[in-house]
């Protein structure tokens, strides 16, 4: 399965907030990932609107990880990736005779496990680059 941009960018964004301890401004999050402000803005908007992490504003403002549990990589995909097969296939006319929700269901439930069961490790220590590179 092919990740777009702006699930990679999530995922870099979310293993990011989770390694720092101090809240960081959109601005630094776009410098450390080599991403455009305005790119980072608007994913960090998503993930913040969802829950999966949380913004302070005022001077000492800036994003950060949110408390509690730590963000599974497949909820950032699930949140950020438009594309995924969907589990609701009632309002398609084909529906009752198609088989390709049984097909990528299950497929795209195994790849959702393997990132979890990864978690977000590998997003953190991989270059600022790889946002480039996996296009």
């Amino acid at each position: 399965m092919r990740l777009t941009e702006r699930a990679l960018l999530g995922l870099r964004i979310v293993a990011l907030l989770d390694a720092t301890e101090h809240p960081l401004t959109v601005g630094a999050i776009a410098e450390r990932t080599r991403s455009p402000r305005d790119h980072v803005s608007k994913v960090v908007h998503t993930l913040a609107c969802e829950g999966l992490i949380a913004t302070i504003r005022g001077r000492r403002g800036g994003v950060r990880a949110r408390d509690g549990l730590p963000v599974k990589p497949s909820s950032v995909v699930v949140v950020l990736e438009a594309c995924l097969p969907r589990r609701d296939c009632a309002p398609c006319p084909l529906a009752p005779n198609c088989v390709l929700p049984g097909l990528l269901g299950p497929a795209t439930e195994a790849f959702l496990e393997t990132l979890d069961a990864a978690g977000l490790k590998p997003f953190r220590d991989a270059p600022p680059t790889m946002l480039k590179a996996c296009r």
